[in-house]
């Protein structure tokens, strides 16, 4: 079976993330596997995949993402394949359109419904769209039992569909132990003493980081260290300052180095307004870090007893749950130790299991 990844682009982010473990675990299993970004942007993601020796086909030339000229080439692409999996919107919309205009000669499409919500599901306009779009799909794997609710209940047509097919992480990245020195060195800005939290994710609405400053605002002698990037960075470190935290507010950027950040945090924090699943949660379990985490279905189910749950969008509610962790060692500790244990349910080859399968389902359904 010849498999191809197809992806709006290959940022760091949780699903993009998801692509380059999955596709990795895929082609040393045997599979035939190539992945397709519909705009090169030459992150380290990029780097691992053609790394590790799984075709990475870029675009013939550069197409905005939201434009409909990707039906074209991609017409041409998938001759090559029997099936495409693809990852998030619009990539979901130009793969229906190319696979339609192909006709009986169409490989099978696949795709992942990465998130419990998205903004089309509240414009009435693309209700007829989306329903179009989904019936392509032979098979839509939800990341969790919450996507699946939620797009079921969103296209009730859908529901026979979808499989939960819950992502997984390389746990071996997260069995490291970090040190003062280290910890010194990544986080000069930090005293020794300090609550370190970390959080990590697209600097956007869906991750709600300013309910999370206001949070910290409120802890003394907490500092929180934000890795990603997104179009709200300046905005946000403008509220750190307004805050008057903008010596215990750290913003990293992007980073290669997230398991050794991890290892050497005291807590991890993830203020999402909603959210499919959560992998940068997961990696944080697999660092052995206790979690504050808001109250989203996909988020809650993953992380379980792992973590303090709060109210979403509720500063003082986050405040008093990282001041729990702030003032007991043995809180922290034992919230860690319960999190290794569920991380390690969500195995990168566990999800590359689930997904062969469903190719296989796929491809040869049944009667």
């Amino acid at each position: 079976m010849r498999v191809l990844h197809l992806i709006n682009d290959l940022r760091r982010a949780g699903a993009e993330r998801l692509v380059t473990d999955l596709c990795t675990v895929q082609r040393n299993s045997g599979l035939s596997v190539s992945v397709a970004p519909l705009a090169p942007c030459g992150s380290p993601l990029e780097t691992l995949i053609a790394g590790a020796g799984v075709p990475l086909l870029l675009p013939p030339r550069m197409i905005p993402i939201r434009s409909p000229a990707h039906i074209f080439p991609l017409r041409r692409l998938f001759r090559g394949f029997d099936l495409v999996h693809v990852h998030l919107f619009p990539a979901q919309l130009w793969a229906f359109l190319a696979a339609a205009s192909l006709g009986k000669s169409a490989p099978v499409l696949v795709t992942t419904e990465h998130n419990t919500y998205n903004s089309r599901r509240s414009i009435p306009v693309f209700r007829p769209v989306d329903a179009a779009m989904y019936a392509a799909y032979r098979k839509i794997a939800a990341i969790s039992d919450a996507t699946k609710t939620d797009l079921a209940a969103y296209l009730p047509a859908t529901a026979p569909r979808i499989a939960v097919v819950t992502n997984g992480i390389t746990l071996g990245r997260f069995a490291g132990v970090g040190s003062p020195d280290e910890r010194a060195a990544l986080f000069p800005g930090v005293p020794v003493g300090a609550l370190l939290l970390l959080s990590v994710g697209r600097l956007e609405p869906q991750k709600d980081f300013a309910t999370l400053l206001r949070a910290v605002a409120m802890v003394e002698n907490a500092h929180l260290v934000i890795v990603g990037t997104g179009h709200l960075l300046t905005p946000l470190q403008e509220l750190a300052r307004s805050l008057g935290i903008e010596s215990r507010g750290h913003f990293f950027g992007g980073r290669d180095d997230v398991p050794t950040l991890l290892r050497n945090a005291d807590a991890y924090a993830q203020s999402s307004a909603w959210e499919g699943f959560g992998i940068a949660a997961v990696e944080a379990m697999a660092s052995g870090l206790p979690l504050v985490i808001t109250d989203v279905p996909g988020l809650r189910d993953v992380v379980g007893d792992a973590g303090i749950v709060v109210p979403p969008a509720n500063a003082q509610a986050l405040a008093n749950a990282i001041r729990t962790l702030a003032s007991d060692a043995a809180k922290r500790n034992e919230l860690g130790s319960i999190g290794r244990e569920r991380a390690a349910t969500f195995s990168i080859e566990a999800c590359a299991d689930a997904y062969a399968a469903l190719y296989g389902e796929a491809i040869s359904p049944t009667p």
